[in-house]
């Protein structure tokens, strides 16, 4: 899904979080909990770009871009996430 392309003059708002998972038997429920989290960040107002990654010793970090810290807030108090 392409994402609209912004002039830095307008601003973002971005959102960067770290899970370490204690234990590989967590990654099935951590992935289904993102996908669903993704989905829902994706069709969400004010929406720019998402990335997840992984690295060494179960540890996640997730970055999401919006257009406004009110457009992240209303993210993370609906829906999956």
């Amino acid at each position: 899904m392409a994402t609209q392309a912004h002039t830095p003059a307008e601003g973002y708002f971005v959102s960067i979080t770290r899970l370490r998972l204690r234990g590989w038997w967590l990654l099935p429920a951590f992935f289904w909990y993102a996908m669903g989290s993704s989905r829902q960040a994706k069709a969400a107002k004010g929406y720019v770009a998402l990335s997840l990654l992984r690295e060494e010793g179960n540890v996640f970090w997730t970055r999401t871009v919006w257009k406004s810290a009110d457009a992240m807030r209303a993210f993370m108090l609906a829906g999956a996430h």
